[in-house]
């Protein structure tokens, strides 16, 4: 069972608008795996896994790149989300 974090579930669910689950997922790996500092290890399959990243490391990412790991009209709301957490 796992358990998600506040932040995490409002980014997954940002990111679940106009998406399928595969997707959906596809787009959170890809955010955490932006942070190798967050690698936690491989599974037997050799899956690498990675933590979800903190609100700092969210507002480290650019507009840009949050479009390039696949977040795309997403990407300004992530953004903006993130700059808004930090501030509080």
């Amino acid at each position: 069972v796992s358990v998600l974090s506040q932040l995490e579930a409002v980014i997954t669910f940002m990111g679940s608008a106009n998406n399928n689950i595969k997707r959906n997922m596809q787009m959170i790996a890809a955010l955490c795996a932006e942070f190798e500092a967050n690698f936690l290890g491989c599974d037997s399959y050799g899956s690498r896994h990675f933590r979800f990243p903190t609100t700092e490391q969210l507002c480290s990412l650019t507009e840009e790149r949050l479009w390039e790991l696949g977040w795309g009209y997403r990407a300004p709301r992530l953004y903006k989300l993130a700059a808004q957490l930090s501030s509080n």
